[in-house]
């Protein structure tokens, strides 16, 4: 029987999730793109989605792996928005406090290097959870009456079980992908080099953006998808 040695370290499942994470990314930024690359359009985008997709139905089944790959995508755009709201947050409880700031922050777990709390999926998670646990009623009150909005509080504590709801989703969907064909394994290896080929042009144009340099960078994505997993098991 003829082998053939896949070309990526991650499990197949996740690198055809992740290949779709990343072509998202590319749709999301094709004007800009398309500027650099003249074959990177909007159809091209489209014939590539398509081919994962069939890809993925064609050896592995469809509909677990459509919605795991919802639920990842979900996993990724609650950790931006909460990101956004946390440092929102933290600049609302500085100007409004001056002082005392510190001793508030300090109570929510948020620390003065925030940037660094925020790093990573995981650590914002477990940021997250020590608001969570900080923002008692009185807490919550006092920097409400001080002019922050009460709903960007409410949305902050949401973000914690919205992230492992969604984790729980995302890990229910994996299967295992063991016995896979040469035939699946070339067609994923084709998959994995034409997506890798997108990470390393658009990494290069997005250098000096750190953002969006990270949504085309494979291990990123890949970590990011699977961070909310780990971050759970260290808050069990």
């Amino acid at each position: 029987m003829t082998t053939v040695k896949r070309n990526y370290k991650v499990s197949s499942v996740d690198m055809l999730i992740a290949s779709q994470v990343v072509v998202k990314h590319l749709d999301d930024n094709i004007e800009e793109l398309s500027a650099i690359r003249s074959n990177w359009t909007p159809e091209y985008v489209r014939d590539l989605q398509a081919r994962i997709q069939k890809t993925t139905e064609n050896y592995l089944g469809v509909n677990s792996k459509q919605q795991q790959k919802d639920a990842t995508e979900q996993v990724i755009e609650i950790h931006n928005n909460a990101r956004r709201d946390v440092s929102f947050l933290k600049t609302q409880i500085e100007a409004d406090f001056g002082s005392n700031a510190s001793s508030i922050l300090s109570n929510l777990g948020i620390k003065s290097n925030i940037r660094s709390q925020l790093s990573s999926q995981e650590k914002t998670i477990e940021l997250l959870y020590a608001i969570e646990k900080g923002m008692d009623a009185s807490l919550k009150n006092q920097i409400v009456n001080n002019g922050t909005n009460p709903a960007l509080i409410d949305r902050i504590i949401e973000y914690a079980a919205a992230l492992r709801e969604a984790n729980i989703n995302q890990e229910t969907l994996k299967r295992s992908t063991k016995g896979i064909s040469a035939e699946a394994q070339q067609a994923f290896n084709s998959i994995y080099t034409e997506v890798m080929n997108i990470c390393k042009i658009a990494s290069v144009y997005y250098h000096y953006d750190t953002l969006k340099r990270e949504k085309f960078t494979f291990s990123k994505v890949v970590s990011a998808m699977n961070a909310p997993k780990r971050a759970n098991k260290k808050l069990e």
